[in-house]
């Protein structure tokens, strides 16, 4: 469980990560991870170990199955699905939840990681009381300078444009810090100190504009003049069918 951004898929990627670097430079037994999206488990009706196929054979790129029955039965696959609050309601997540359960069932010594935002609707799951919850934490000044410095390496940003980015960040007010606003934070900031956003809607701003001006990523984020005109040109497209030229408001 986690707020967003806390970095939830993010950690399931690590575990898979980490898994196979570990089969491969160590003598490690082994564990297959498997990623899947509850979505997606919600969306067809076949069992769990299909998807778990379908999505090795799409990795390897071949119809063999990377696992084997003996796999299973050992319990050689790990099986982390992300983002069960991303299904679209009670029932659908039930079925999810109980495509897992099945797992289980046919095959007991294999373990499952999910992930979910922590909503009451999906907290009161009866299906989800065999679960061990862990939960992601915000993170505090010292993580973030971490991850400013791992984000930033190989730029040409000095100790002290490192500083400025963790006091804008502490300086923020009305959000966590998380894995992600400090990625975004660093992503927005063009990595100069009079680029860097100065609260929380000065942040969503340039992040906005960044998104809008992706093809010109070219003339650096700094430069993104455009943003504005295409972000008025999104809008008069999408309510184009909607309103008319008087109904449309240019500041808004």
């Amino acid at each position: 469980m986690g707020g967003a951004g806390t970095g939830k898929s993010t950690a399931l990627k690590r575990i898979a990560y980490t898994l196979c670097d570990q089969i491969l430079s160590e003598e490690k037994p082994l564990i297959i991870p498997v990623l899947l999206r509850a979505v997606d488990i919600a969306e067809r009706d076949i069992g769990l170990i299909d998807f778990c196929s379908e999505a090795t054979q799409h990795v390897l790129s071949s119809k063999t199955t990377c696992f084997s029955a003996e796999d299973l039965e050992n319990g050689n696959v790990l099986v982390l699905v992300d983002a069960l609050d991303e299904v679209a309601n009670q029932n659908d997540s039930r079925k999810v939840l109980n495509a897992i359960e099945n797992f289980i069932q046919d095959y007991p010594n294999c373990r499952i990681i999910l992930t979910s935002r922590d909503y009451t609707y999906l907290t009161e799951l009866q299906e989800l009381s065999k679960y061990e919850t862990y939960r992601l934490t915000t993170i505090d000044l010292s993580q973030a300078k971490k991850m400013v410095q791992k984000l930033i390496k190989g730029k040409a940003l000095p100790e002290e444009g490192v500083q400025e980015i963790v006091r804008r960040l502490q300086d923020v007010h009305g959000i966590d810090i998380t894995p992600l606003l400090v990625t975004v934070f660093v992503a927005t900031s063009d990595y100069t100190r009079k680029d860097i956003p100065a609260n929380i809607t000065e942040l969503f701003k340039k992040y906005t504009e960044m998104m809008l001006g992706r093809w010109d990523m070219s003339k650096g984020l700094s430069q993104q003049y455009q943003a504005p005109l295409k972000d008025f040109l999104s809008k008069k497209i999408s309510i184009s069918n909607t309103y008319t030229k008087d109904h449309f408001d240019i500041n808004k």
